[in-house]
């Protein structure tokens, strides 16, 4: 997080937090509930802003709802074979616009 807030000069950085439902749902395993998750990402410091319940697949729509310009991806994540093939397909779409940015 630190590497995305420091990538641009005046950066609101925005953390999305995946619903414990929606982890089960796609498979992924959480070491902590949610509203753990949501806790620890809010005390870092160098978030601005935390949304809870992000969508699985990140779609035009809900950047533009929230303003958002730019997503940082791990490095390597959108060819990572175990990668959620939803979630790849939302990385995709970021990358046609120009809106991703590997971390």
């Amino acid at each position: 997080m630190r590497q995305a807030k420091l990538a641009f000069p005046s950066v609101h950085l925005i953390v999305g937090v995946f619903s414990d439902d929606a982890s089960l749902r796609y498979g992924a395993k959480t070491v902590w509930p949610e509203v753990e998750r949501i806790e620890l990402v809010r005390h870092c410091r160098w978030v601005d802003e935390v949304i809870k319940d992000v969508p699985w697949e990140l779609t035009l729509n809900f950047l533009r709802e929230k303003n958002i310009d730019f997503v940082a991806i791990n490095e390597g994540t959108s060819v990572d074979p175990m990668c959620d093939k939803t979630r790849v397909r939302g990385y995709d779409e970021l990358k046609k616009h120009g809106m991703d940015h590997p971390s």
